[in-house]
């Protein structure tokens, strides 16, 4: 990511191999860089994506609070500066920084979340939901089916519920982490293929139904990850 002027952020994919660009794409605040009173929900909030997306948002100022929600409330891998990026999230004085305990695979934790956030800030802007669990087996031996319903409920029911609970709150953003594997698929990833083809699916449905909704089928990422 780099910024553009305090207002844009532009986003490049570069070949490795051929060392070429291969994907621009400028997203804007849409309020000219005022912050809009209310809330972003970001799902695996305590993660590498989760904070890299936390840290965006606050450069864009988009609005003026971020919800950093995790199953386990902290910073779980060592090694990747996410612990000094939390602190520099937290430093900022025109945003407030969230963190909030939850695991948004359970349907009456996703509703108490949602009621919370409503009542701390006013109300919900969006939803970034960038949560996901990897438990990689293959077909052949049958231990694919063992993480299967793990993997599943992480990404693709958690975002089933944040969708089907949020539907009166009028959400300028739902967007989704996805991933190459729905489309292209990856050794030993049966299971999290099908659950981030699921989100892709999700958002098809929401965007024909007049609500916003963005699905990033991202690709394999170095330096940071879920």
């Amino acid at each position: 990511f780099e910024l553009n002027n305090n207002q844009t952020k532009r986003y490049k994919c570069f070949d490795e191999i051929t060392n070429k660009t291969i994907l621009k794409m400028n997203i804007c605040n849409p309020n000219n860089n005022l912050i809009s009173n209310g809330a972003m929900i970001i799902t695996g909030g305590l993660g590498g994506l989760g904070l890299t997306t936390a840290r965006t948002i606050v450069e864009m100022k988009l609005v003026s609070d971020i919800v950093l929600v995790s199953r386990s409330g902290r910073v779980s891998y060592e090694g990747q500066g996410l612990e000094d990026e939390l602190l520099w999230l937290q430093s900022q004085q025109e945003i407030k920084i969230h963190i909030i305990n939850c695991d948004v695979s359970d349907e009456i934790n996703v509703i108490k979340l949602l009621q919370t956030v409503r009542e701390r800030c006013c109300k919900i802007i969006g939803i970034i939901h960038a949560s996901g669990v990897l438990k990689d087996g293959l077909l052949r031996g049958g231990k694919a089916s063992s993480g299967f319903e793990t993997v599943w409920k992480s990404k693709a029911y958690s975002a089933w519920l944040l969708h089907k609970h949020t539907l009166n709150d009028n959400l300028i953003y739902f967007n989704v982490f996805s991933s190459t594997s729905a489309a292209f698929g990856s050794s030993g990833q049966v299971a999290y293929g099908a659950a981030n083809s699921y989100l892709d699916q999700l958002i098809e449905e929401r965007r024909s139904a007049g609500l916003s909704g963005i699905s990033i089928r991202w690709p394999s990422i170095i330096g940071v990850g879920m």
